[in-house]
């Protein structure tokens, strides 16, 4: 059952998920995210429960400025026990710009998204049918014949 409530969560108990697909965060990117947050605020924080922790499905940079700002406790939407899959889907509905994005770590979660959870991607985002398609490709062409690292060579930025 999903729980899809708001409550108050320390930060330091947000973890990040080994399916995230995005580009770690440091350095002046985090300072610029400070004073965003400053101005704006910073929203609701969308999380799962996963073997007893809370992983962050939406609000990884938010989180990661809140922790650099020693923000005590951050309001988040708490979707409780779902499968992967379903944060999977949910994350990439939710982040929907390339910026930042690892695509070869992106077609890498997209294939672990059933097809009830892809059918909602595909229509709930930017990428189109011949977009999943594509990224899903990619998870088939052998990377190590090359020698390079795909963190290299596949991270976008506009």
């Amino acid at each position: 059952m999903i729980k899809k409530k708001d409550e108050q969560i320390p930060v330091n108990t947000l973890c990040i998920p080994s399916w995230y697909f995005k580009k770690p965060y440091k350095g002046s990117v985090i300072q610029k995210g400070v004073n965003t947050i400053q101005e704006q605020g910073y929203g609701t924080i969308t999380v799962y429960e996963k073997d007893s922790k809370l992983y962050i499905v939406d609000g990884v940079f938010r989180v990661t400025v809140l922790k650099e700002m020693e923000v005590k406790t951050v309001l988040c939407k708490n979707l409780g026990k779902v499968p992967d899959s379903y944060a999977i889907a949910v994350s990439v509905m939710l982040n929907v710009s390339w910026t930042d994005i690892q695509i070869l770590k992106l077609a890498e979660v997209i294939n672990t998204i059933d097809n009830v959870d892809l059918k909602r991607v595909i229509y709930s985002t930017r990428y189109s049918l011949t977009d999943v398609k594509n990224l899903l490709t990619l998870m088939s062409f052998d990377w190590r014949k090359f020698d390079i690292k795909s963190d290299e060579t596949c991270f976008m930025k506009l």
